[in-house]
């Protein structure tokens, strides 16, 4: 991929995200990637955007070592969460979940399916107490 086509694509730019954020924390590659649990490798490839598709709760993990919302590296404008909000504070009626942007819409869908198997395994787990 050349160098004008990477910097289009959205996982380079995270990537980029990722790794200016690393730099201000004083973070190395390989501290992150023993942290995430992969090698370093795997997670160079990351910063650089060479892998296009990662699962959406490995930048959430990456945000939280970094102490960072994760919209600060999906997003590239995070003041993107608030789009629909008024001056009161309040949420618009709309169905705000249909409004977010797109990779936000897949990450949501993706924890939601997870926060039902949880829920599903728990109460399982409580009906053999």
């Amino acid at each position: 991929m050349s160098k004008s086509n990477r910097t289009k694509n959205a996982s380079y730019r995270i990537g980029q995200k990722i790794a200016n954020y690393c730099i201000e924390k004083g973070y190395t590659q390989s501290y992150m990637a023993t942290e995430l649990d992969m090698s370093t490798t795997t997670y160079n490839r990351i910063e650089n955007g060479v892998v296009e598709r990662v699962d959406p709760g490995l930048y959430f993990k990456i945000a939280a070592l970094l102490d960072i919302d994760p919209g600060e590296i999906l997003l590239d404008d995070p003041s993107q969460y608030f789009y629909q909000c008024q001056q009161s504070g309040t949420v618009s009626s709309t169905n705000t979940i249909n409004n977010f942007p797109p990779e936000l819409s897949a990450m949501l869908q993706i924890i939601q399916g997870q926060m039902e198997t949880l829920s599903k395994q728990f109460e399982l787990l409580l009906s053999k107490v």
